[in-house]
Protein backbone atom coordinates (compact mmCIF):
# COMPACT_ATOMS: atom_id res chain seq x y z
CA UNK A 1 0.00 0.00 0.00
CA UNK A 2 1.64 3.59 -1.42
CA UNK A 3 1.69 5.84 1.82
CA UNK A 4 -0.03 9.41 0.99
CA UNK A 5 2.07 11.03 3.01
CA UNK A 6 4.29 14.34 1.59
CA UNK A 7 7.01 13.60 2.95
CA UNK A 8 9.61 12.42 0.71
CA UNK A 9 11.34 9.62 2.84
CA UNK A 10 7.98 8.07 3.11
CA UNK A 11 7.14 8.23 -0.37
CA UNK A 12 10.87 6.91 -1.33
CA UNK A 13 10.52 3.63 0.80
CA UNK A 14 6.87 3.44 0.26
CA UNK A 15 7.31 3.76 -4.04
CA UNK A 16 7.98 -0.20 -5.84
CA UNK A 17 11.66 -0.31 -6.41
CA UNK A 18 12.35 -1.21 -9.85
CA UNK A 19 15.67 -1.42 -11.55
CA UNK A 20 14.72 -1.92 -15.28
CA UNK A 21 15.53 -5.57 -15.11
CA UNK A 22 13.17 -6.44 -12.40
CA UNK A 23 10.15 -5.46 -15.15
CA UNK A 24 11.68 -7.83 -17.73
CA UNK A 25 11.50 -10.79 -14.89
CA UNK A 26 8.22 -10.14 -13.63
CA UNK A 27 9.34 -8.92 -10.58
CA UNK A 28 8.44 -5.78 -8.33
CA UNK A 29 9.77 -5.04 -4.92
CA UNK A 30 8.10 -2.94 -1.83
CA UNK A 31 9.80 -1.56 0.79
CA UNK A 32 8.14 -1.44 3.80
CA UNK A 33 8.29 1.57 6.69
CA UNK A 34 7.85 1.97 10.15
CA UNK A 35 7.09 4.88 12.46
CA UNK A 36 8.65 5.55 15.35
CA UNK A 37 8.10 8.54 17.42
CA UNK A 38 6.74 11.11 14.06
CA UNK A 39 9.40 10.21 11.96
CA UNK A 40 9.39 7.76 9.60
CA UNK A 41 12.55 5.01 9.08
CA UNK A 42 12.90 2.23 6.37
CA UNK A 43 12.96 -1.10 8.42
CA UNK A 44 15.78 -2.28 8.44
CA UNK A 45 15.08 -6.05 7.22
CA UNK A 46 13.30 -4.20 4.30
CA UNK A 47 16.75 -2.80 3.13
CA UNK A 48 18.47 -6.33 3.68
CA UNK A 49 15.82 -7.90 1.41
CA UNK A 50 15.41 -5.00 -1.44
CA UNK A 51 19.62 -5.62 -1.17
CA UNK A 52 19.61 -8.93 -1.60
CA UNK A 53 16.89 -9.05 -4.28
CA UNK A 54 18.32 -6.34 -6.23
CA UNK A 55 21.86 -8.61 -6.02
CA UNK A 56 20.31 -11.58 -7.21
CA UNK A 57 18.18 -9.93 -10.00
CA UNK A 58 21.70 -8.59 -11.02
CA UNK A 59 23.56 -11.54 -10.99
CA UNK A 60 20.60 -12.94 -12.76
CA UNK A 61 20.84 -10.45 -15.84
CA UNK A 62 24.41 -10.72 -15.95
CA UNK A 63 24.19 -14.38 -16.18
CA UNK A 64 21.72 -14.55 -18.66
CA UNK A 65 23.76 -11.89 -20.96
CA UNK A 66 26.98 -13.78 -20.16
CA UNK A 67 27.78 -14.92 -23.89
CA UNK A 68 28.84 -18.70 -24.18
CA UNK A 69 30.30 -20.03 -27.62
CA UNK A 70 29.14 -23.57 -28.02
CA UNK A 71 30.26 -26.13 -30.74
CA UNK A 72 27.67 -28.86 -32.01
CA UNK A 73 25.03 -29.46 -34.49
CA UNK A 74 21.51 -27.44 -35.55
CA UNK A 75 18.49 -28.36 -37.14
CA UNK A 76 15.46 -27.41 -38.76
CA UNK A 77 12.80 -29.60 -39.42
CA UNK A 78 10.23 -28.55 -42.01
CA UNK A 79 7.84 -31.96 -41.61
CA UNK A 80 4.44 -31.69 -40.44
CA UNK A 81 4.88 -33.78 -36.91
CA UNK A 82 8.10 -31.89 -36.14
CA UNK A 83 6.40 -28.70 -36.82
CA UNK A 84 3.64 -29.42 -34.69
CA UNK A 85 5.93 -31.16 -31.56
CA UNK A 86 8.75 -28.20 -31.86
CA UNK A 87 7.36 -25.58 -33.78
CA UNK A 88 8.90 -23.55 -36.32
CA UNK A 89 12.44 -23.14 -34.59
CA UNK A 90 16.17 -23.72 -35.51
CA UNK A 91 17.26 -25.63 -32.61
CA UNK A 92 20.90 -26.75 -31.38
CA UNK A 93 22.36 -29.47 -29.86
CA UNK A 94 26.00 -28.95 -28.36
CA UNK A 95 28.63 -30.78 -27.49
CA UNK A 96 29.17 -32.91 -24.36
CA UNK A 97 32.00 -30.10 -23.57
CA UNK A 98 29.20 -27.57 -24.57
CA UNK A 99 26.27 -28.87 -22.59
CA UNK A 100 28.93 -28.72 -19.75
CA UNK A 101 29.18 -25.67 -20.49
CA UNK A 102 25.76 -24.58 -20.43
CA UNK A 103 24.90 -26.48 -17.46
CA UNK A 104 27.94 -24.86 -15.29
CA UNK A 105 26.65 -21.36 -17.02
CA UNK A 106 23.17 -22.54 -15.20
CA UNK A 107 24.83 -24.03 -12.00
CA UNK A 108 23.31 -26.98 -12.45
CA UNK A 109 24.09 -30.68 -12.40
CA UNK A 110 22.49 -33.01 -15.09
CA UNK A 111 20.12 -34.34 -12.60
CA UNK A 112 18.93 -31.10 -11.99
CA UNK A 113 18.59 -30.34 -15.68
CA UNK A 114 16.49 -33.70 -16.12
CA UNK A 115 16.94 -33.97 -20.12
CA UNK A 116 19.59 -33.88 -22.72
CA UNK A 117 21.01 -30.21 -23.31
CA UNK A 118 19.33 -28.19 -26.24
CA UNK A 119 18.27 -25.59 -27.16
CA UNK A 120 16.21 -23.64 -30.08
CA UNK A 121 17.17 -20.29 -31.13
CA UNK A 122 14.98 -17.08 -30.30
CA UNK A 123 14.80 -16.39 -33.77
CA UNK A 124 14.53 -18.56 -36.65
CA UNK A 125 14.64 -16.35 -39.27
CA UNK A 126 17.75 -14.76 -38.36
CA UNK A 127 19.23 -18.39 -37.38
CA UNK A 128 18.07 -19.53 -40.43
CA UNK A 129 20.00 -16.83 -42.47
CA UNK A 130 23.35 -17.08 -40.23
CA UNK A 131 23.34 -20.90 -40.20
CA UNK A 132 22.43 -20.85 -44.49
CA UNK A 133 19.26 -22.70 -44.05
CA UNK A 134 17.93 -22.51 -47.50
CA UNK A 135 14.15 -20.34 -47.04
CA UNK A 136 11.91 -24.24 -49.01
CA UNK A 137 11.72 -27.20 -48.07
CA UNK A 138 13.71 -29.39 -50.21
CA UNK A 139 11.57 -32.74 -51.51
CA UNK A 140 11.77 -35.69 -50.53
CA UNK A 141 13.30 -34.43 -46.99
CA UNK A 142 12.32 -33.36 -43.16
CA UNK A 143 14.49 -30.57 -43.03
CA UNK A 144 18.51 -29.25 -42.89
CA UNK A 145 21.37 -29.64 -40.33
CA UNK A 146 24.81 -29.26 -40.07
CA UNK A 147 27.82 -28.19 -37.58
CA UNK A 148 28.32 -25.14 -36.28
CA UNK A 149 29.75 -22.87 -33.45
CA UNK A 150 27.43 -20.13 -32.43
CA UNK A 151 27.64 -17.59 -29.78
CA UNK A 152 24.42 -17.33 -27.93
CA UNK A 153 22.93 -14.93 -24.84
CA UNK A 154 20.35 -14.77 -22.90
CA UNK A 155 20.21 -18.59 -22.46
CA UNK A 156 16.42 -19.68 -21.01
CA UNK A 157 16.02 -22.82 -19.33
CA UNK A 158 12.65 -24.53 -19.84
CA UNK A 159 11.80 -27.14 -16.91
CA UNK A 160 8.30 -27.62 -17.03
CA UNK A 161 7.26 -31.19 -17.78
CA UNK A 162 5.31 -30.46 -20.95
CA UNK A 163 6.35 -29.47 -24.52
CA UNK A 164 8.97 -26.55 -24.64
CA UNK A 165 12.05 -26.13 -25.05
CA UNK A 166 15.09 -23.90 -23.49
CA UNK A 167 15.62 -20.58 -26.02
CA UNK A 168 18.67 -18.99 -26.64
CA UNK A 169 19.57 -15.72 -28.65
CA UNK A 170 21.94 -16.69 -31.33
CA UNK A 171 24.40 -13.72 -31.17
CA UNK A 172 27.17 -14.99 -34.13
CA UNK A 173 28.27 -17.97 -35.55
CA UNK A 174 31.69 -18.28 -36.40
CA UNK A 175 31.51 -21.59 -37.87
CA UNK A 176 29.39 -23.19 -39.71
CA UNK A 177 29.70 -26.57 -42.31
CA UNK A 178 27.81 -27.00 -45.62
CA UNK A 179 24.15 -27.95 -44.88
CA UNK A 180 22.64 -31.16 -45.54
CA UNK A 181 19.27 -32.19 -45.95
CA UNK A 182 17.36 -34.85 -42.58
CA UNK A 183 16.26 -37.91 -44.02
CA UNK A 184 12.44 -38.28 -43.19
CA UNK A 185 12.10 -41.29 -40.64
CA UNK A 186 9.47 -44.18 -41.58
CA UNK A 187 6.69 -44.97 -39.28
CA UNK A 188 6.75 -47.99 -37.89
Amino acid sequence: MTSQSTNPVDTFWSTPVDDGRSREMGLTIHIDSIHTKGKSMPNRKSIVLVAACVLCIASIAVLAATPLKLTGEFSYHTDEMSQEMIGDLVCFTPSSVGANQILEHLSMTGDDYGHDVWFCFSDTEQAKKALNIPAKAAQDSCGYGGKATVTVSGYDVYLEESEGSDMAKLESVSYVSPVATIDCEEEP
